[in-house]
This record gives C-alpha cells, structure tokens and sequence, in this order.
C-alpha cells in the first residue's frame, strides 16, 4: 500500500510527454510511456531532480484519462514544439513516491 505525502505547493510548470490511456490498461500503457520520456534529449531535463507522473485531464465517458511523464521548467521558452506542456495551478497535493515505473501496478489497484 502506497501512503501519500501532503503538500501545499506553489503554481509551476511541467514539460513531457502527455498521452491519453484507458483506465483499464494504464499499468501496461504508462511505463512504456516513461521509458520514451527517459530517452529524449529535453533542453533542462539533465538537471531536473524529480519527475512527475501528472493526470491532466479526465473523459470519464469514454473511461480514460491524459497522463503527463514529465519535469519541472522554469519556463516553456525553447522547448519543442511537440513536447507536452501543463501548468500545475497552487494547490494541496497528494505525492505518491515510486522507485520505479513498474511500481505503479500496486498503486493503480488500490
């Protein structure tokens, strides 16, 4: 059982990949996801410290989801142009920590 952090957090911004995954295969669809956000060159992204698994949106009639693999910019100058973009409003967070990507099987069946 995964046990969430808590945090108030300022507005910032992510830059990845973001692609949409039904909720009924997402633990097989979001690690290859991963997988090809770690191999691109993104302009920053060498000195990013953490990455963020984000949702960004919900279509809950069609039972599925966009997912964002992604890292904290300072701004969304010089990315490109095909590179994912959200803006993550200031708010209180639930944070879910994961060693790894395949960790996030046990943590979508919960």
């Amino acid at each position: 059982m995964l046990t969430p952090t808590y945090q108030t957090l300022p507005e910032f911004q992510l830059a990845g990949i973001r692609r949409w995954h039904s909720f009924a295969t997402a633990p097989e669809t979001i690690p290859p996801q991963w997988n090809e956000f770690n191999a691109l060159p993104l302009p920053g992204r060498a000195e990013a410290k953490v990455t963020y698994g984000a949702t960004c949106q919900m279509d809950m009639p069609n039972q599925r989801f966009e997912y964002l693999s992604g890292y904290e910019v300072a701004s969304f100058v010089g990315l490109p142009v095909d590179i994912g973009r959200m803006i993550v409003p200031a708010a209180e967070y639930a944070i879910f920590t994961l060693d790894a990507v395949k960790d996030i099987r046990p943590f979508w069946q919960e």
